[in-house]
């Protein structure tokens, strides 16, 4: 058996021991080597040697593939991949999701500036809203109001138990606020085409929802 016989081998073996793992990244990675390998052996063989050149150009094209493939996957994991403007919304709200689940997801919202009303109480759920900009009242139905703060989720509770809308919401003093809006249709969308998606979205505002409950429980303590 000669070296390049043996080299081969070797390089065979390790790949295909590489496939036993579940991580894509890795056997990217394995597989890239393998192809240095075989670029690096067919140079050592010598191009005309039957077979050395098909082995030369093939690894140089396999090395470009997955080297681009290993590229592509830290570039959307990382905040890199987001505008810049949305990388601190990214950190403070969906850190749970990788960058391109945020992407995605973020891409399903509209941007819109409203006044006034903004949610009507008793109402089937339509719309996921979270203000970038400026502050709203929750009126609840015994006639208490709890203002809430930029970087709010609205409309939550019933998109999360699938009710209907439990207070109205009121921009302050019928100020402009800043929203990002998920529709109905937008939110079924994520369900059916992206779940994981979904369930940390269910996670992330549950967190929210908890924080909201224990904020209003303080001010109607304050008020008694």
């Amino acid at each position: 058996m000669s070296d390049t016989d043996l080299i081969l081998i070797v390089l065979s073996t390790f790949v295909t021991l590489a496939y036993l793992s579940s991580s894509i990244i890795f056997i990217r990675f394995i597989i890239t080597a393998q192809q240095i390998g075989f670029f690096l052996v067919s140079l050592y063989t010598g191009l005309d040697v039957p077979g050395m050149t098909a082995m030369f150009y093939l690894s140089i094209f396999n090395t470009t593939i997955n080297s681009a493939k290993i590229i592509q996957y830290y570039y959307d994991n990382s905040t890199r991949c987001l505008p810049t403007e949305w990388i601190s919304l990214y950190k403070k709200e969906f850190p749970l999701l990788t960058p391109k689940e945020f992407k995605i997801f973020r891409g399903l919202a509209r941007l819109e500036t409203r006044t006034g009303k903004l949610i009507e109480r008793g109402h089937m759920f339509e719309e996921l809203i979270y203000t970038l900009e400026g502050e709203t009242i929750v009126r609840l139905p015994k006639g208490d109001s709890i203002p809430m703060s930029a970087n709010s989720w609205l409309g939550e509770m019933s998109y999360i138990n699938d009710t209907l809308t439990s207070a109205d919401v009121w921009t302050k003093d019928n100020e402009e606020v800043k929203l990002l809006i998920w529709t109905k249709e937008a939110l079924i969308k994520t369900e059916q085409k992206h779940p994981p998606i979904a369930n940390k979205l269910h996670y992330v505002i549950s967190a929210n929802l908890c924080n909201k409950i224990e904020h209003a429980n303080i001010l109607l303590q304050r008020q008694l």
